[in-house]
């Protein structure tokens, strides 16, 4: 089993979640 699927995956996992805070806080800093 090669663990480069597991590396992308937490890699892609790690900057979906700073794409979602960092659009978070536009949507706060709109308001």
């Amino acid at each position: 089993m090669t663990i480069l699927p597991l590396v992308r995956f937490l890699t892609l996992f790690r900057v979906a979640s700073r794409a979602l805070r960092w659009a978070r806080m536009m949507d706060i800093a709109q308001e």
